[in-house]
């Protein structure tokens, strides 16, 4: 759901997953990476995270974040960050692909992987291509139902053959 590619997506992410909190790294340690909200929202879910992330040095999270962003940039031309084509069609399970429908999660990356991922079904939500960075989850909230109703009739189809 809502997959993530194209050129917009690759040039924007690394930023938001990665660069960013390099930077809070480099300036404010590890105490800044935990007062972030991205990660002071992980501590609440569970307060050892913040002892695991305290317990790590500045270098080495910068060292990780930089490794994984390095990675990230490296697959930003394949279908889908990270997995290639022949990953995709390599993939025998039932799948369904239900578009995005901004700049990061474009729908035409979402029209390729269901090309790609043999016998599998793609559900388009009644919304148009917006020209915007990001659509905000709660403008999906109105179509939270028919998800559900979707993901629950594939499962109960798949069942069933299995």
């Amino acid at each position: 759901m809502r997959v993530s590619g194209g050129a917009f997506a690759a040039q924007r992410l690394p930023e938001a997953y990665y660069e960013q909190f390099i930077r809070i790294a480099q300036e404010g340690g590890m105490e800044a990476i935990c007062a972030t909200p991205e990660y002071g929202e992980r501590i609440a879910a569970n307060a050892a995270n913040r002892d695991r992330l305290m317990a790590m040095s500045a270098e080495e999270f910068i060292d990780i974040q930089t490794r994984l962003r390095d990675l990230f940039v490296a697959g930003a031309d394949l279908p889908v960050f990270g997995v290639t084509e022949a990953e995709l069609s390599s993939i025998r399970i039932p799948t369904v692909v239900i578009p995005g429908n901004d700049k990061v999660h474009d729908s035409n990356s979402g029209r390729a992987v269901h090309a790609m991922i043999p016998g599998s079904e793609m559900h388009v939500l009644p919304m148009e291509d917006q020209d915007v960075p990001v659509v905000p989850f709660e403008d999906w909230e109105a179509h939270e139902p028919e998800i559900a109703q979707t993901l629950a009739d594939f499962m109960a189809r798949h069942e069933q053959a299995a």
